[in-house]
């Protein structure tokens, strides 16, 4: 196997160390089961639902904030990608790549403006 595979494999391995339920700060071990991700923003994770429930008044405003970014996120992935279709056949994927992150960015920028 390839050193860089290696780190790669390696690497995801470290972050379940790193992952614990927003509430109660159990670990994948300590709760028995891999954490699950909030629907909404896919980024917070609990051990269970009713820890998810009793952690919603406080995440509530940072997660629909979260969603309406991944929202946005989507809609210019759509027009970048028409655009680069557009523009003419022999774009490179990293070019494509380029112009979503610079559209997110911008319109990332506004939001929080």
């Amino acid at each position: 196997m390839s050193t860089s595979r290696q780190m790669n494999i390696e690497s995801r391995a470290a972050r379940h160390i790193f992952i614990k339920c927003k509430t109660c700060a159990k670990d994948r071990e300590a709760a028995g089961r891999k954490l699950m991700l909030c629907g909404g923003c896919k980024v917070v994770n609990y051990c269970s639902a009713a820890c998810q429930k009793q952690h919603w008044p406080d995440h509530k405003d940072e997660c629909l904030w979260k969603r309406q970014i991944l929202r946005e996120e989507a809609r210019l992935d759509e027009i970048a990608f028409a655009q680069a279709k557009d523009r003419s056949s022999i774009i490179a994927p990293t070019q494509i790549y380029a112009e979503i992150r610079h559209c997110r960015h911008q319109r990332i920028l506004s939001l929080l403006k």
